[in-house]
């Protein structure tokens, strides 16, 4: 979890040496900002959420559908996650983690 300015927000990532939560933060920052400038330049849309496969797994980016709306979730799973698991539970996990933190504010 990051903040949309790309701040590491909190990390579960148990393979830190393969992924570092800085980076990962920043990166999720700018893939989420480019992902939905790009869906309001081409849909005039809002987008719900980015995703990435690739030949090791699927990627999925939500932004946290908070009050403030400041955090994005980044959610990677290896291959033998189907993709529409991955983001099932990419966005149940970022409302859940949405009611926490509106019920903290």
């Amino acid at each position: 979890m990051a903040t949309v300015d790309g701040r590491a927000y909190a990390s579960g990532n148990p393979n830190q040496e393969v992924a570092k939560a800085p980076r990962v933060a920043a990166i999720t920052s700018s893939l989420l900002g480019l992902a939905e400038s790009f869906s309001r330049e081409s849909l005039q849309s809002t987008a719900s959420y980015n995703s990435i496969a690739t030949e090791h797994g699927t990627i999925v980016l939500v932004r946290v559908p908070s009050n403030h709306k400041t955090h994005a979730l980044c959610l990677w799973t290896d291959r033998s996650e189907t993709f529409a698991m991955t983001l099932r539970h990419a966005l149940d996990t970022a409302s859940k983690l949405a009611a926490v933190l509106d019920d903290g504010a």
